[in-house]
């Protein structure tokens, strides 16, 4: 009985020698993922490694791109097949004992170019048209108990342009 009371001792030390040691947050902060022409979907891209050193409960992570996230077992995936990653996005990891961010290069990326969509309609770099316009909504009455069905028409709006020389 005496050798269990000890051996109980022993693992007690070791588990706060470990929590003491424990930094919460992502235990790496900087990860790479290899370019190969795009991304599939839920196909791991790498394991993310969060420690919150009190069991990791009711962890939330948002990524910077919309088209990842960090799945169940902790690993970075692709909401859906994605082509344009960019070179870099970021994990932000949440919970009540921790706050913490990591970073994701994707090596051999092409970067993302603001102009994608413009170029991919044919428009290329050219500046786009701006035209001034003017906008005279009619008066619109809403009653305050109006019956469903909802949404209701209530008025339309319509643009006419005018020219205004500068």
């Amino acid at each position: 009985m005496n050798i269990i009371i000890v051996t109980q001792v022993v693992q007690s030390r070791a588990l706060e020698e470990e929590a003491e040691r424990c930094i919460p947050g992502f235990q790496v902060k900087d990860y790479q993922v290899a370019y190969s022409g795009g991304f599939q979907k839920n196909h791991p891209l790498t394991h993310v490694l969060f420690d919150d050193c009190a069991g990791n409960e009711g962890v939330a992570f948002e990524v910077s791109h919309p088209d990842f996230q960090v799945d169940e077992e902790m690993n970075l995936v692709a909401r859906r097949d994605v082509m344009d990653s960019g070179t870099v996005m970021f994990i932000h990891g949440v919970n009540k004992h921790a706050d913490d961010m990591a970073q994701v290069d994707i090596v051999g990326a092409p970067p993302r170019s603001p102009q994608a969509l413009r170029e991919k309609i044919g428009l290329g770099h050219g500046q786009p048209y701006r035209s001034k316009r003017a906008l005279y909504p009619p008066s619109m009455h809403v009653n305050e108990n109006m019956e469903p069905p909802f949404p209701k028409i209530i008025g339309t709006v319509s643009l006419h342009p005018t020219s205004y020389s500068s």
